[in-house]
C-alpha cells in the first residue's frame, strides 16, 4: 500500500514540474548560440536559466533550426528548403516533424503540429524528459520490483551526463526501448482484451520510434540489451505470468502487420536518400570489427563528469570536446567486481545475471578484435566503441539499481582499520588509472583539470564506492543521486519561448526583404548564419545538407564523383566567390563550394548575404540591397 502511494505521488509531481515547465513553454536547446555571430536589438532579453553549450551544434545548428522551419513551412516530408532539390525529411531521424506515415513513431514531435513552434519545440523536449523519466521508472521497477530504488534511479538516467550531453538522438532511442519492454511487459500481465489493444497499439508507435531514430551505434547495443532484457525478465518469472496464449496471436500479428506496413512505405518513399547515405564512408561504409578502444582505464573517467559543466570550479581549460569526452557515470569496473564478490547472495536473481553477462559483451567489443564476418553477422560492424560505451553506461546504471535492491544489508560488516585499508584500496585505484587522464588526451580529446578539482572527484568516488562495498545503501543512494544530479542538471539551459530568436537585427530584415519567404537565401564564409536563416522559416542553400545532394553538385557541373564526395552523412557548406568552380573537403563534415556568378544564377539563389562589403559585386551579377551596421552584414540580390 505504501509503494503505491509513493508511485502516485511520485508519478503526480513528475507530471505537474513537467506541466508547469510547458505552460512557460521551457525548452532545453542551445539556440542562443546565435547571438555569438549575431547582433541583438538592445532591450530584448528574453528569461534564460543556465549556458548555452556550443559542442551541442548538431542540436541549435541542425535539428532545431529544421524543427522549427518545418512548423513555419507545413511540416512536409520533402523540402526544398535548400532551393532547388527536395531534401527527404523523414530519413533525417525521429526529431523533425513531417506529415507521413513515419509520424506514428514521432510522438515527440506531434506538438509542432498541434501548437505551433513555440510551444511545439517545449513539448518536444518536456514530454521526452517526461517520458524518459516515467519509462525509466516502469523499467527498473519491473527489474527491481522497489518503488523507492525505481524513483531515485529513473531521476538519475534522466539527469545523466550521457543523456545530456548527448541530447539529440540518445535520449529517444532510449525510451523507445524501456517503452519497448515496458508495453511487452504488461500486455502479458493483463488478461483485459482493451488493455492488451491499447498496450499493442502503444507497441507499434514504440518499435516505430525505434528504428527511425535511423543511427545503428546506439539502435544495435540497444537491441541486444533488449533481447538480454527480455530473456531475463522471462527467467525471473517464477510465478509463470508471462506466457503468450492463442489468444494473443491476434494482437501480436497487428502489431507486426501495422509496423511491417509503416516500414515498407517509408523504406519506398526514401529508398533513394537511404541508399546515398549507405555509400557516404561515414556511417555508410564503415566497418567496426572491435577492439578499438583506447584502453580499460579510460573507462574510469567518469571521475571527472562532474566537473565538465562548470569550468570555473577547475580554474584551468576544460576539455575541447565535452561531448566526446562525457557518458555515464558507471562506477565501472567496481559494480561487476561487487557482483562477484556478492554473488552467493545474489545468483538467484537471473535479470541482474543476465545484465552481468551483458556488460561483458560490450568489454569484449571494445577490447577484442573480432573477424570480420562477426561484426556482419551480428551488425556490430556499425558500431564504434565510443557510442556503444553510451550505452554500456545506460545498462551499468539499471546494473546499479538491481545491485542496490539485491544486496542484503545483514552481511557482517568489516571492522575500522579494515575499512580504512578498503578506502585507501579504492582511493589508490582510482589514483593509478585515472592520473594521467587528468592531463593527457582520452578519444584524441585533450583534457586539463586542476589537482583540487581531481583531488575532490577521488575523495567523492572513493566514499561512493565504499557505501556500495559496505552495503550502506541509503547512503549510497544519496551520494550518487547528487553526484548524477551535479554532473547533469545545469549541462543545458533552459530557455521560456524561442523569442529570443526574434531579437537579432537580421531578424526584421529578413521579414521587410521577404516577407512571404518565397526567395532562396545564402551566405558567404559562413556556417551558422544560414542555419538561423533556416530557423527563421526563410529557404537558406546552405544550411543542412542532408543525405549528401549528389545531383545538385552533377547539375552544377562537377563531373567527377571526388569533387564532391564528403565524409560524414552531413555536410555543413561554406560557400565562396570566386572565378572558377571547384569542391574542398575542409574537414569530415564540412566542405567549401567556389561559385561563379552563373552558379549562384543555376542554384537559384535570390539574396546573399556578406560580412563586410563584396568587392566588384557587379561581376557576379549581384546589387545591395541593406547593411545591417552592427553586423557588418551585406545583403545583395542576385540578379537573373
Amino acid at each position: 500500500m505504501k509503494d503505491r502511494i509513493l508511485e502516485k505521488r511520485f508519478k503526480i509531481i513528475i507530471f505537474f514540474v513537467c506541466f508547469i515547465l510547458f505552460l512557460f513553454k521551457a525548452n532545453m536547446s542551445s539556440f542562443n548560440m546565435y547571438s555569438i555571430f549575431l547582433a541583438q536589438v538592445p532591450k530584448s532579453e528574453v528569461l534564460t536559466l543556465g549556458t548555452e553549450r556550443g559542442i551541442r551544434s548538431d542540436e541549435w545548428g541542425v535539428s532545431t533550426p529544421l524543427q522549427l522551419y518545418q512548423s513555419k513551412s507545413g511540416n512536409f516530408s520533402e523540402s526544398k528548403f535548400i532551393g532547388t532539390e527536395n531534401t527527404n525529411l523523414s530519413v533525417f531521424g525521429n526529431n523533425i516533424p513531417t506529415k507521413d506515415i513515419t509520424i506514428i513513431g514521432k510522438p515527440f514531435t506531434w506538438g509542432f503540429f498541434f501548437f505551433g513552434s513555440e510551444y511545439g519545440l517545449s513539448w518536444f523536449y518536456i514530454i521526452r524528459f517526461l517520458c524518459l523519466i516515467l519509462f525509466s521508472f516502469e523499467l527498473i521497477k519491473i527489474l527491481t520490483q522497489n518503488i523507492k530504488v525505481a524513483s531515485i534511479f529513473s531521476l538519475i538516467i534522466a539527469f545523466s551526463p550521457g543523456i545530456g550531453w548527448w541530447s539529440v538522438g540518445v535520449p529517444e532511442v532510449i525510451i523507445y526501448f524501456e517503452s519497448i519492454i515496458v508495453f511487452l511487459y504488461y500486455f502479458f500481465l493483463t488478461d483485459n482484451k482493451y488493455r492488451k489493444f491499447i498496450y499493442a497499439t502503444l507497441l507499434i508507435v514504440s518499435i516505430t520510434g525505434y528504428w527511425n531514430v535511423i543511427y545503428p551505434p546506439t539502435q544495435i547495443p540497444l537491441m541486444y540489451l533488449m533481447i538480454f532484457s527480455i530473456i531475463g525478465i522471462y527467467l525471473n518469472d517464477k510465478k509463470e505470468k508471462i506466457k503468450l496464449k492463442k489468444s494473443d496471436l491476434l494482437y501480436v500479428i497487428y502489431t507486426c502487420i501495422s509496423v511491417i506496413v509503416i516500414m515498407y512505405i517509408f523504406f519506398k518513399n526514401s529508398k533513394e536518400a537511404l541508399n546515398i547515405i549507405a555509400n557516404t564512408t561515414y556511417p555508410g561504409k564503415r566497418v567496426i570489427t572491435g577492439g578499438g578502444h583506447p584502453g580499460f582505464f579510460t573507462l574510469m573517467r567518469y571521475v571527472f563528469f562532474p566537473l565538465l559543466p562548470y569550468p570555473m570550479i577547475q580554474y584551468s581549460p576544460l576539455v575541447d570536446n565535452v561531448s566526446r569526452f562525457s557518458g555515464h557515470i558507471t562506477l565501472f569496473p567496481f559494480p561487476l567486481l561487487i557482483y562477484l564478490l556478492y554473488y552467493k547472495y545474489l545468483k538467484k536473481n537471473k535479470i541482474l545475471f543476465v545484465y552481468f553477462l551483458y556488460l561483458i559483451f560490450c568489454l569484449c567489443w571494445f577490447f577484442i578484435k573480432f573477424p570480420l564476418f562477426i561484426g556482419q553477422i551480428t551488425m556490430l560492424k556499425m558500431v564504434p566503441e565510443i557510442r556503444m560505451e553510451i550505452i554500456f553506461g545506460f545498462a551499468n546504471i539499471i546494473f546499479i539499481a538491481m545491485l542496490v535492491s539485491e544486496i542484503p544489508e545483514n552481511i557482517q560488516r568489516i571492522k575500522f582499520l579494515k575499512k580504512l585499508c578498503l578506502m585507501g584500496i579504492i582511493g589508490i585505484c582510482f589514483f593509478a588509472c585515472t592520473w594521467k587522464m587528468r592531463l593527457g588526451n582520452v578519444y584524441a580529446v585533450k583534457t586539463q583539470f586542476s589537482k583540487f578539482s581531481y583531488l575532490s572527484m577521488l575523495f567523492l568516488f572513493t566514499f561512493l564506492v565504499y557505501f556500495l562495498i559496505e552495503r550502506k545503501i541509503k547512503k549510497f543512494i544519496i551520494l550518487f543521486f547528487v553526484t548524477v544530479l551535479i554532473s547533469g542538471i545545469t549541462i543545458n539551459p533552459i530557455n521560456f519561448g524561442n523569442k529570443s530568436l526574434d531579437r537579432y537585427y537580421l531578424h526584421y530584415e529578413l521579414k521587410k526583404i521577404d516577407p512571404n519567404r518565397n526567395g532562396i537565401w545564402a551566405t558567404l564564409d559562413d556556417l551558422w548564419v544560414a542555419k538561423y536563416i533556416l530557423s527563421q522559416g526563410y529557404k537558406s542553400f546552405n544550411s543542412i545538407h542532408y543525405p549528401p545532394h549528389n545531383k545538385l553538385w552533377l547539375n552544377l557541373g562537377f563531373s567527377k564523383k571526388e569533387e564532391y564526395e564528403i565524409y560524414n552523412r552531413y555536410a555543413h557548406v561554406s560557400l565562396r566567390l570566386a572565378k572558377s568552380k571547384k569542391i574542398e573537403l575542409y574537414q569530415t563534415d564540412v566542405i567549401i563550394v567556389y561559385l561563379t556568378g552563373e552558379d549562384l544564377k543555376k542554384l537559384g539563389i535570390n539574396y546573399l548575404i556578406n560580412r563586410g562589403e563584396i568587392k566588384n559585386s557587379n561581376e557576379y551579377g549581384l546589387k545591395e540591397l541593406k547593411q545591417i551596421p552592427e553586423d557588418n552584414i551585406y545583403i545583395y540580390n542576385v540578379s537573373r
